[in-house]
């Protein structure tokens, strides 16, 4: 088990509870400072869900920047998908690291 704060860039984790299939996380080279930083540079072209993520990260600064993966097929057309989305954790969310990428399921 992995705190989020002791994760580093590079490697795929896990939740360690409530896992979804499909889903993993993954730590960017760049801290959470300068993902902030490139947002505020945006200005007024920043998105919705963009701009609440700096407001979190403004009110606590010590939230770590992952990464969210989210891999699957279309039940219709059977095509694979990835959505990929910035979060901000607690420092103390427990994770698992993962030794290879999950599937798509």
């Amino acid at each position: 088990m992995i705190l989020a704060k002791d994760t580093v860039p590079g490697k795929c984790y896990r939740r360690t509870r409530g896992a979804a299939k499909g889903v993993f996380y993954t730590r960017p080279t760049r801290s959470a400072e300068a993902h902030a930083a490139k947002l505020e540079k945006k200005g007024t072209s920043v998105m919705g869900n963009e701009m609440s993520l700096l407001m979190s990260w403004r009110e606590d600064k010590s939230l770590i920047l992952l990464r969210r993966h989210n891999r699957g097929t279309d039940p219709f057309s059977g095509n694979r998908f990835e959505i990929k989305t910035w979060i901000l954790v607690d420092p103390a969310l427990r994770l698992r690291e993962l030794k290879a990428k999950p599937g798509y399921k």
